[in-house]
C-alpha cells in the first residue's frame, strides 16, 4: 500500500492495541503471541500506543505519538508503515473508561475512506456489557453504537466465543463473522507432576487440587472450595494450590482444606504450578468458553479440568471429554469432582481429552490460522 491509497504487493499483516507486555493486559499478551506465530509466515507488525514495552521475535512494533484512534494514531502509523490487512483488537474497556470511545469507530472509517483497498478485521474479545443494573444498561447504549459502527467500517469480523457470533452475526448482514477461540498466554515448562510438586515444596503423594484466576465476578469460587473440602474428606493428602489475585477470597472462603496460596506467578513458575495439579478446578457462573484463557491453560497443560456449562459455552467444549457440569447444579460439580479426584484412570482420560481439545481448537497454531484462513477465504470489495 502506498500513502496514495493504492495497494502494492507488501502481505504484511497489522495487529493494533494500546497495551503490550510488561503491561498487565491478558489482550496485550494475547497480540504478542499472535503476532509471533503469524511472522512465522509472513511479514507481521504491532501497532500500539508510546510507553514500554517487550520486544516480540521476529515482529517489528510502532507506537503512536498519541491514542490510536487520535491524530497521530492509526492513520499515521499506517502512512508511514504499509500494510494490506490490520486487525484491531476490540475490548471497549481498552479504549476508554465505561467503555466509551467515540472516536475509535471513526478512526477506522477513516482508515477506510484513506486506504480503501487495506482489509480490515475487527477481533472482539469483548463485546457489550450485560445489562445487570442501570449502570451497565446505561453503558451498553454507547458500547453497542462502537461496535455497530465498527464492525459496519470492517471487512471481517472475529468473536471470542460463538455465542456472540450467533448474537451479533444478525447486525452484520453480508459480512464474514468468525469464531475465533484465543490461546493460552502461558508457555509450557516441560517438568514431571512429581517435579513440579517437589518444586512447591509439596509431597509426592498429595493430591493437589489446583484453581488459578482473578476474583472477576464471573468466577465460582464458593464452588471451587466447596469441592475442594468434599474432596479432602475422601483423601486427607489433599492440598488445594491456588494462583492468581484473588488470595484474599479463596481464604475468607477455605475452612477444611490446606491452602497452597502461590498469589501471583511469573508465566515459567506459573506452568511448573499448573503441572503439580492433579485436578484443575475452573467454574464460571456463565460457562467455560473458549475465551476463558484461565481455564484454557489447564487443558494446555494435560491435567484433568473440571469446569461448568453455561449460556457462554461453546459447543465445541460439550462431548469433548473434559469435565463439564451445569453452571446452575453445584451439587453436580462437586460429585464430579469428588470422583475424578478418586480415580486415578479417571484423571488421566480427562485430561489426555483436554489436551486434545487444547492441540485442536487453543494452540496457537491453530488459533493464527483461523485469521489466516478468513483472510485468504473472503471476498474482498473491489
Amino acid at each position: 500500500m502506498s500513502r496514495d491509497g493504492v495497494l502494492v504487493n507488501t502481505s504484511r499483516t497489522a495487529l493494533a492495541f494500546p497495551v503490550l507486555p510488561p503491561a498487565h493486559d491478558g489482550i496485550g499478551d494475547y497480540v504478542g503471541r499472535l503476532a509471533a506465530k503469524l511472522s512465522e509466515d509472513e511479514p507481521c507488525c504491532v501497532f500500539t500506543e508510546a510507553g514500554s514495552f517487550d520486544s516480540i521475535p521476529g515482529v517489528d512494533i510502532y507506537p503512536a505519538q498519541t491514542a490510536l484512534e487520535a491524530d497521530g494514531g492509526l492513520l499515521s502509523l499506517i502512512e508511514q508503515h504499509p500494510v494490506d490487512r490490520l486487525i484491531v483488537q476490540y475490548n471497549p474497556f481498552s479504549y476508554g473508561r465505561w467503555g466509551l470511545n467515540l472516536s475509535l469507530p471513526t478512526a477506522i472509517k477513516r482508515l477506510r475512506r484513506r486506504f480503501p483497498q487495506l482489509q480490515i478485521g475487527l477481533m472482539v474479545h469483548e463485546s457489550i456489557v450485560p445489562a445487570r443494573d442501570w449502570k451497565r444498561r446505561l453503558m451498553r447504549t454507547w458500547q453497542s453504537y462502537q461496535l455497530r459502527e465498527l464492525g459496519a467500517a470492517s471487512d471481517v469480523i472475529f468473536f471470542s466465543i460463538s455465542a456472540w457470533v450467533e448474537q451479533y452475526g444478525p447486525w452484520f448482514p453480508g459480512k464474514p463473522i468468525i469464531h475465533a477461540p484465543v490461546g493460552s498466554n502461558i508457555p509450557r515448562i516441560a517438568v514431571s507432576n512429581a517435579d513440579a510438586k517437589a518444586h512447591f515444596g509439596l509431597p509426592p503423594d498429595a493430591l493437589v487440587i489446583g484453581a488459578f484466576g482473578s476474583d472477576h465476578e464471573s468466577r465460582m469460587w464458593d464452588l471451587t472450595v466447596e469441592a475442594a473440602e468434599a474432596i479432602v474428606a475422601r483423601n486427607p493428602k489433599t492440598v488445594l494450590a491456588y494462583a492468581g489475585s484473588a488470595e484474599h477470597r479463596l481464604r475468607e472462603l477455605v475452612r477444611n482444606v490446606p491452602l497452597l496460596a502461590l498469589g501471583r506467578l511469573p508465566a515459567d513458575q506459573l506452568s511448573i504450578a499448573l503441572s503439580a495439579m492433579d485436578l484443575f478446578l475452573s467454574p464460571f457462573k456463565y460457562g467455560i468458553s473458549s475465551r476463558k484463557g484461565s481455564a484454557i491453560v489447564g487443558l494446555q497443560h494435560e491435567v484433568a479440568t473440571l469446569t461448568t456449562n453455561g449460556p457462554q459455552t461453546d459447543a465445541l467444549f460439550v462431548d469433548s471429554g473434559i469435565g463439564l457440569t451445569d453452571a446452575n447444579d453445584p451439587d453436580s460439580f462437586v460429585s464430579l469432582a469428588v470422583r475424578i479426584a478418586t480415580s486415578k484412570d479417571d484423571r488421566c482420560a480427562m485430561a489426555s481429552a483436554g489436551a486434545r481439545l487444547y492441540r485442536d481448537v487453543f494452540s496457537w497454531d491453530r488459533v493464527a490460522s483461523v485469521f489466516r484462513e478468513a483472510f485468504d477465504a473472503s471476498e474482498w470489495r473491489q
